[in-house]
């Protein structure tokens, strides 16, 4: 029987605080995912272009998983009484382009 997920424990680590060797000998049968963590996710996130988290086994030390997030706008209220409103065309929303 092969193992269930709930048999492993992981970490999450910020991919700047990495040892590169850990995505160095990640493997995947998806190419692009493969090239990505090796050859642009350093520089997306030295960029501000996207952040990429590595998800470890703790037992083995691997790179088995990772993710980046990616933003294109920060978006806030520009009035504090956003709440008390009850039309969406009185609600005013700005943004702040991330890239």
């Amino acid at each position: 029987m092969l193992p269930l997920i709930t048999d492993y424990e992981f970490d999450t680590i910020l991919l700047k605080d990495a040892d590169i060797s850990l995505f160095e000998n990640f493997k995947c049968k998806h190419e692009e995912i493969e090239r990505y963590i090796k050859e642009d996710a350093l520089n997306d996130n030295s960029a501000g272009k996207g952040v990429t988290s590595l998800i470890v086994d703790k037992k083995s030390g691997r790179l088995v998983a990772y993710y980046t997030l990616v933003s294109s706008a920060l978006l806030y209220f520009k009035d504090e009484e956003v709440l008390n409103k009850t039309d969406i065309d009185d609600v005013k929303i700005s943004g702040i382009s991330s890239i």
